[in-house]
């Protein structure tokens, strides 16, 4: 009798960590799970900034281009002033 009681103890003692495990694996594969759509909407949202990046970079540049263009330049002679030098300085 004794026995059977310690087997059934034993058993019990057994048996709880391996349902505290399963639920652990449970909530583990979950935070997975989440974690994998976490980094596919980051993944997502990177791509979008890249590219509004390289947009923005690419109009920069042509801005910066035109600038640079018209610097060197002389201007036409109705916006010359009599005092001064030809545009650009040397």
């Amino acid at each position: 009798m004794k026995s059977k009681f310690l087997i059934a103890v034993l058993g019990s003692v057994l048996a709880i960590p391996a349902v505290a495990l399963a639920q652990s694996a449970s909530e583990s594969m979950h935070q997975a799970g989440e974690a994998t759509e976490n980094s596919a909407a980051s993944a997502g949202h990177a791509i979008v900034d890249v590219y509004h990046g390289t947009k923005t970079a690419a109009i920069d540049t042509t801005i910066t281009a035109k600038v640079k263009t018209a610097s060197t330049r002389t201007p036409p002679p109705s916006m010359r002033t009599s005092t001064s030098r030809p545009w650009p300085a040397s």
